[in-house]
């Protein structure tokens, strides 16, 4: 069962969300970006931010003067199970020169690859519709 946890916040300079499936915790973030050294900037942030974390998949679209350039990491989960699906929200959403990242706390149970897939689609689209309902 999922609880999320609906509480934006920008203190660390960024937006997240934190959602909790099975006892495992994704805490998505988002940050605008305009290049990969903004979204390298805001993965160290993320990184201080949850410490402990096992994994910090991610996703980053940037739009310049419309040469559209993006990119996606599973940082160590099972290969297509959530770079691909956070970046599906970035494009959904319309979110560019933006990064979302999704820093993940195992919670002692596997989720298995649909699971995973789920989770971080859902985080996703969590911190991004608090982000446009923001702005």
């Amino acid at each position: 069962m999922s609880r999320p946890s609906r509480k934006p916040t920008d203190t660390l300079g960024f937006v997240s969300e934190r959602l909790c499936i099975e006892r495992s915790e994704f805490f998505a973030c988002l940050r605008r970006c305009a290049n990969i050294d903004e979204y390298k900037d805001f993965l160290k942030a993320v990184r201080a931010a949850y410490p402990k974390a096992r994994h910090y998949p991610s996703a980053r679209l940037f739009d310049d003067d419309g040469a559209i350039s993006a990119g996606s990491t599973d940082d160590g989960e099972p290969s297509g199970t959530a770079g691909r699906q956070i970046l599906a929200v970035l494009t959904r959403h319309c979110l560019s020169n933006t990064a979302i990242i999704v820093a993940r706390y195992f919670g002692g149970k596997k989720l298995g690859a649909g699971g995973l897939t789920r989770a971080y689609a859902n985080a996703a689209d969590m911190v991004a519709k608090a982000y446009t309902e923001g702005n």
